[in-house]
């Protein structure tokens, strides 16, 4: 409190001090001195002295009240306007009651009203509103029981109609492989959705002129790159679109079909252990110039060369690959299996031995689990029998080097693809062969991806065979394609006459099932089959068999 004392006067000279005291103490000098003082009435005294020494004295009444409570501040907020978004006729909105305040104490409630029915309490409720417009008034209650309000306007709009969402799907890449200048393509918009409704039309669409309708109509497109435009119109005549492009490649070099002919049982009529064969490659072919070098062999050694050739082959089964290559540098191979067959004196001697029959097993496919570049895999012959006696060897080998022996064994094989051939002989001395494929996949390093430098990479491996026999048997009856980790496929087997014979688009119908030689429901004829894949992994890259895209497979039944 500030005390003044400035009306004090001397007549006759000049007032030399002011002092203020409070029940005989001193607590202040000066005109105009500030002091704190307690609630409630205090009596002060001013003492005043002249140049002369005189003094005299005053008193001033200091009533200090107790405050009186002031009101709270209410505030509701910003107006708000949202949507409602799914479409329920409703939409749930957080109020806000923050910026309300109490100068003189605490706020102890909030209370939020739609016309006078309360809705919600507290300062920053959730509540659900319809859709319009709605006024919420907040009520707010200090700790001495006034109160304030405020209102706030919160508008909920109904969600407007959403525009279908077009896909075309992916851009493809594809061979004219006939060479006819154009190819069948099959169109795919089973990607497009509408999240508020349904889709009611698929319009496809070339520089602007319609070319088919549906979801997945098949077009026939000429050699080139196309853009396709697909327009969706939905229930509620919202459209949108989406572009794809369908690039159609000319087709490349093909590779030749080798063709080694049939299958052949010899009998041994002079009885000197052995016998002369012709064989006979006229039936391979190059769809589009010639073939220049045909070469025999036998576990990788050639034997002979040219079209036409002949071999001395024991007795016993042989299998003879012929190999052809075309003026590309392109090859392609198929076998051609001889039994030689023990003659028989005139006399009507010993009753002739039987040749086995070699099983080498399932196919396998297996993972390089702890990374170390190699794996063990088991090999079993137990399948293999004779029928007129006994085996009495197993012998497993790789590009004619000897692996292992008996008939179960045990062998390391690295990362890749393995054909091993499993050669058996009887008590009578013949043999047989048959031929088991190993993958050996690498394994993935645990915790990720790779750090850049190829630590931890998934190297795609596939594998297709070129020699099934579905004859059923229950060995070989299927062309399967061997392969993980495939997302998109398209697979095709076409005849020599260029027909197709086959096709699948499901990855576990191709890696699982595979071609069982029919087609139409009926046996294919031995020979050589060309077959094209187009596919990708999960990681967006192409399958590859070989390096290629395309190959051959031979029937034998």
């Amino acid at each position: 409190v500030e005390l003044d004392g400035s009306e004090s006067a001397d007549e006759d000279g000049t007032i030399e001090s002011y002092s203020w005291s409070l029940a005989g103490a001193v607590i202040a000098t000066g005109v105009n001195p500030v002091v704190t003082l307690p609630v409630g009435s205090q009596q002060i005294v001013l003492t005043v002295t002249d140049d002369d020494g005189l003094t005299d004295t005053d008193e001033v009444e200091i009533k200090i009240n107790e405050p009186a409570n002031q009101a709270p501040e209410a505030d509701a907020g910003n107006a708000q306007e949202v949507t409602d978004n799914d479409n329920d006729g409703q939409e749930r909105i957080e109020l806000d009651g923050s910026k309300s305040k109490d100068k003189d104490g605490t706020i102890v409630s909030y209370s939020w009203t739609i016309n006078g029915e309360e809705i919600a309490t507290g300062e920053p409720p959730a509540v659900s509103l319809s859709t319009g417009e709605h006024t919420i008034r907040l009520t707010v209650t200090d700790d001495d029981g006034l109160t304030d309000s405020d209102e706030v306007a919160v508008t909920i709009h109904e969600a407007p109609e959403k525009a279908p969402v077009a896909d075309a799907g992916e851009d493809q890449v594809l061979t004219d492989v006939d060479g006819l200048g154009e190819l069948e393509v099959e169109l795919d918009g089973s990607e497009s959705a509408d999240e508020d409704g349904t889709i009611e039309s698929y319009s496809w669409s070339l520089a602007g002129a319609v070319i088919a309708t549906g979801v997945n109509p098949v077009v026939t497109l000429p050699v080139g790159s196309q853009q396709i435009v697909l327009t969706v119109t939905d229930d509620d005549g919202l459209t949108d679109t989406d572009e794809v492009e369908i690039k159609i490649n000319e087709p490349a070099n093909q590779a030749p079909d080798a063709d080694a002919g049939g299958n052949k049982e010899v009998t041994d009529t002079d009885l000197n252990g052995s016998e002369i064969v012709t064989l006979d490659g006229s039936g391979s072919s190059d769809p589009e110039g010639n073939i220049v070098a045909y070469s025999w062999s036998i576990n990788g050694e050639e034997i002979a060369t040219g079209v036409n050739a002949t071999a001395e082959l024991g007795i016993g089964t042989t299998t003879i690959v012929l190999t052809v290559t075309d003026e590309g540098g392109l090859t392609d191979t198929d076998e051609v299996i001889f039994r030689i067959l023990e003659g028989e004196d005139e006399g009507g001697g010993e009753t002739e031995n039987i040749s086995p029959v070699a099983v080498a097993g399932n196919d396998q496919t297996l993972t390089d689990t702890d990374m170390d570049g190699k794996e063990a895999v088991s090999l079993d012959g137990s399948a293999s029998t004779d029928e007129d006696g006994t085996i009495v060897s197993y012998s497993w080998s790789v590009n004619g080097e000897e692996i292992a022996t008996g008939m179960n064994a045990t062998v390391e094989l690295d990362t890749g693809t393995h054909n091993i051939l499993l050669t058996v002989t009887d008590n009578g001395g013949l043999t047989a062969t048959d031929e088991v494929i190993i993958i050996i996949n690498e394994g993935e390093e645990t915790g990720g991806e790779g750090n850049g430098d190829g630590e931890g990479v998934d190297e795609r491996i596939a594998f297709l065979p070129n020699l099934f026999s579905p004859n059923g048997d229950q060995m070989n009856d299927y062309f399967m394609l061997h392969a993980t980790g495939i997302d998109k496929i398209h697979w095709r087997i076409y005849n020599r006459q260029g027909r197709l014979v086959y096709e699948t688009k499901d990855v576990a119908e191709a890696t699982m099932v595979g071609w069982d030689g029919r087609a139409n429901g009926e046996p294919q004829p031995e020979g050589s089959y060309v077959w094209i894949l187009e596919g990708s992994y999960e990681d967006g890259s192409p399958v590859l068999v070989n390096g290629d895209v395309k190959g051959s497979v031979t029937l034998i039944r």
